[in-house]
């Protein structure tokens, strides 16, 4: 039962360790994204950008890629009035439109953004290997924008010097996810070790009380002689290698003698010849 538990709680160390997964932001002014000639940074700060910028090019010749390990990417961008887009591509699969344009309101030409940044698209299922995304303009529309890159990795494994991005801030429901795993495989493994503990101890007292495996049983010898009066015959010496040690003391005769035998017929004159009775 012991190793058997024990075996549970490598198992589930692994599977924690082998199955929890992380998501990176990476900003669209990190280093790791290169851009082609011809890309611009937004002017001033704005909240409705991850980090406040974002990059974006009016050049149909434009292109900018981010090489990272992982299983999943995310392209995050906000959304505009007028006819913005971009071409994603992940390790030179033909080319996916993305059409970052709101049609819900009237086309302001060169307006600001109009919707906050989001993730507008994304791959997953991707191997446990180094992939490259490219984001390029597409042809017919006024710009293309990149405001950031999500991408999925294993929590495990130790940093790939493939990918030189570092870690950004996580959001909020992120947080809450890795914070929940991480209390529930701590709070499962505690209970398994808690059951070990719990079963060497029973079988450590089970041990203890029963180290030849016969039952135990206690004589009282007072129990006989409670209700007389006795005297030494000085005869038990002679018996006490013979006798358990809990009744080895001298052996007792009684001096109480009954006053007629309890089983004797009761003569009534009255009822002459019938008159015995038990």
């Amino acid at each position: 039962m012991v190793q058997f538990l024990i075996l549970l709680i490598i198992n589930a160390s692994l599977f924690a360790g082998c199955n929890g997964l992380r998501n990176i932001t990476v900003d669209d002014s990190d280093a790791a994204v290169f851009y082609s000639p011809g890309w611009s940074v937004s002017q001033g700060y704005s909240p409705g950008n991850y980090d406040g910028s974002h990059h974006f090019s009016d050049n149909e010749s434009a292109v900018a890629s981010f090489a990272f390990t992982g299983i999943a990417i995310y392209l995050m961008a906000p959304l505009w009035a007028y006819p913005v887009a971009d071409f994603a591509s992940v390790d030179s699969l033909p080319p996916v439109f993305v059409d970052l344009e709101d049609y819900t309101l009237s086309d302001e030409p060169n307006g600001p953004e109009v919707a906050p940044t989001q993730i507008v698209w994304s791959l997953a299922n991707l191997p446990d290997a180094q992939h490259t995304i490219e984001i390029s303009f597409v042809p017919g529309k006024q710009s293309v924008v990149i405001d950031a890159f999500i991408y999925t990795v294993y929590d495990n494994p130790a940093p790939s010097i493939l990918s030189t991005a570092t870690p950004r801030d996580r959001t909020p429901a992120q947080t809450r996810i890795i914070v929940g795993a991480s209390v529930a495989g701590g709070v499962v493994i505690f209970a398994v070790l808690g059951g070990v503990f719990y079963c060497c101890w029973r079988s450590k007292r089970r041990g203890g009380n029963r180290k030849d495996g016969a039952p135990r049983f206690r004589l009282n010898a007072s129990a006989y002689y409670s209700n007389t009066r006795t005297r030494n015959t000085g005869i038990g010496s002679r018996s006490s290698n013979r006798i358990p040690s809990a009744v080895q003391q001298p052996m007792t005769v009684t001096d109480t003698v009954p006053s007629a035998p309890l089983d004797q017929p009761e003569y009534l004159p009255s009822m002459g010849s019938t008159g015995w009775r038990r």
